[in-house]
């Protein structure tokens, strides 16, 4: 079901940023819109990205994840 696979996206981006590949975690969290769900593990994407976006020097990229 669509759930499952958001959060199956969420996890492969967290392993990706956890192996350094912050490029492939950003690709993967591309387009996954967090604010209609409940789960927490979808509702944390943001984090995710802000943490990503950092390692890459975007840091207006951060800044505007950081506001979702």
């Amino acid at each position: 079901n669509d759930a499952g696979r958001r959060r199956l996206t969420v996890a492969r981006a967290y392993l990706a940023g956890q192996q350094g590949d912050a490029s492939r975690a950003l690709g993967l969290l591309e387009g996954l819109v967090p604010d209609d769900s409940d789960d927490d593990v979808v509702v944390a994407t943001p984090a995710l990205e802000v943490h990503a976006r950092g390692w890459l020097a975007d840091f207006g990229g951060a800044r505007d994840a950081a506001d979702r």
